[in-house]
């Protein structure tokens, strides 16, 4: 599905975008630091992101609510992904 976008920002803040419009459809902000990757899960359900805060977190697309914190006491968390397959 090309209709939205996923992006990543210096302000700590990931963003869905509706490509079409170009209209912020939900912001993801737990974050303290800025946000270095920011992915989708293959259902769309879910959005992962990874930080210079130390930690990933995981996201519920449609509320924007994170649901959980994945901390690296030895640095940054420059990227984060889903497992082949979605598992």
């Amino acid at each position: 599905d090309l209709s939205k976008v996923l992006t990543a920002a210096q302000d700590g803040v990931a963003k869905l975008f509706d490509t079409h419009s170009g209209a912020c459809l939900q912001e993801f902000p737990d974050h303290s630091a800025p946000v270095l990757s920011a992915t989708m899960s293959f259902d769309g359900t879910w959005v992962l992101t990874s930080s210079s805060d130390l930690e990933a977190k995981l996201f519920e697309t449609n509320t924007g609510k994170c649901l959980r914190s994945f901390s690296e006491e030895n640095g940054f968390v420059t990227c984060a992904q889903w497992a082949p397959g979605g598992r």
